[in-house]
């Protein structure tokens, strides 16, 4: 089985709650799971009508490819791993009867794990045969049985077999719940261990797990700003550059920006995390702000791969951290908090300063989040702060002015954590 940390389990439960929340998506969770249900009876029948023989595989495709493209349509089954792949099997395969011995031993959900694996091994080295028939076809690639094999088998016995989504596989490899591998068959099981271990920890049916993986590897795709004119950037206000109100996603980028312009001009160098490095405030490119390498910190080599994610680092001589910032304006304020706690639990003798910086609207979620128990045990209510990001941007000017070293931010900075007697 995967291990998985308490604090990636609390991270799946978190979001969970968030997707519950999203009424337009629990809707249409509903309404899919409403149609699945209608139409699993149809499948069932078809696959039964092909193991018994009663149509061969030109049927089965035929019916496959027409149905999955209409009545079957919410089960997004119609694409390159799903019908198309039986359509140029189908139309490509040399010998018709070895196509129908394969296709047929493969329908059948499996008595285990180990027939499973054998099936589908076999079935992905015969989708390697056909495709070597002819290299020009590039869509014909065995890295696409699991799919397909992981849909048939999933409407006969749901909760044994999840389907290889790609939303599902991109949601938990992001986490890290799920590492791909180069072999398909053993992605695969891979992927359903993950899968179940993670289904298991959060009490989620198959369709739930999968549906959320859905709305995850759609609500985390940062959208992409509109071009902004080349205007020199103002770091005061909470605005854009034209004085105009920007998206969540412009702020976090303003945010990171002013953060980045006071750590350099308290002395320290700047780390901003790869994938906000082009991002650009103004004529200003995020990543000319920023070290092009992280320095090796002296910490566990899982705990450096972890800081490099933080939205902004300030480091001052060789490799001492001064504080790790991060910016929650487009997510929600739990995934920075976990971020932090996993740095905390994977090497608590840490002490550089973590400093969350959100809007004010967003102080009491902040509060909330770091009462959650699995934060109060690595005590990182104890050790976080709150920067509110209008109170930043309000006196950043003046700390650009005045401030001669990291501790110029204090004055901003709420433990809104921490108890009584921690101060």
């Amino acid at each position: 089985m995967t291990n998985l940390s308490d604090t990636q389990i609390e991270r799946w439960r978190l979001r969970a709650e968030d997707a519950a929340n999203d009424e337009e998506w629990v809707t249409e969770r509903q309404r899919i799971a409403q149609a699945r249900e209608a139409i699993r009876p149809d499948i069932l029948s078809l696959l039964h009508r092909f193991v018994h023989r009663e149509i061969g595989t030109k049927e089965l495709r035929a019916e496959f490819d027409r149905k999955t493209r209409t009545v079957w349509n919410s089960l997004s089954w119609g694409g390159p791993s799903g019908a198309m792949i039986l359509n140029m099997l189908v139309k490509y395969a040399p010998d018709e009867a070895e196509l129908e011995r394969e296709v047929r031993q493969l329908v059948p959900v499996p008595r285990d794990e180990e027939q499973a694996h054998a099936r589908l091994g076999e079935f992905s080295a015969f989708v390697r045969h056909v495709a070597a028939t002819d290299p020009g076809r590039g869509g014909l690639h065995d890295r696409r049985a699991p799919f397909l094999t992981s849909a048939w088998w999933h409407v006969q016995q749901p909760e044994l077999w999840p389907v290889a989504y790609p939303s599902s596989l991109r949601a938990l490899g992001r986490d890290e719940v799920y590492e791909g591998n180069s072999d398909p068959v053993e992605g695969y099981f891979a992927f359903r261990t993950a899968y179940f271990t993670l289904s298991s920890a959060l009490n989620l049916s198959s369709f739930q797990l999968e549906s959320l993986c859905r709305w995850l590897d759609t609500g985390q795709v940062k959208a992409t700003p509109a071009p902004q004119p080349p205007e020199k950037p103002a770091v005061r206000g909470a605005g854009s550059p034209d004085g105009t109100s920007r998206k969540p996603e412009r702020e976090h980028t303003h945010i990171q920006w002013v953060l980045a312009k006071i750590g350099r001009e308290l002395g320290c160098r700047v780390w901003i995390a790869a994938n906000d490095r082009s991002e650009r405030w103004g004529e200003e490119l995020l990543g000319d702000l920023s070290v092009d390498e992280l320095p090796a910190l002296g910490i566990e080599p899982d705990s450096q791969r972890l800081i490099r994610l933080i939205d902004v680092l300030w480091i001052m001589g060789k490799n001492r951290v001064v504080a790790a910032l991060e910016v929650e304006h487009t997510t929600s304020i739990y995934s920075g908090l976990l971020r932090m706690s996993d740095l905390v639990s994977l090497s608590p003798n840490l002490t550089f300063p973590l400093y969350i910086v959100a809007p004010q609207t967003k102080r009491h979620d902040v509060q909330r989040q770091l009462e959650r128990p699995t934060f109060r045990a690595l005590e990182l209510n104890e050790r976080c702060g709150y920067i509110a990001a209008e109170r930043l941007l309000a006196h950043a000017d003046a700390i650009l002015t005045f401030g001669t070293e990291p501790g110029a931010i204090n004055p901003l900075v709420e433990y809104l954590g921490r108890t009584e007697d921690g101060g």
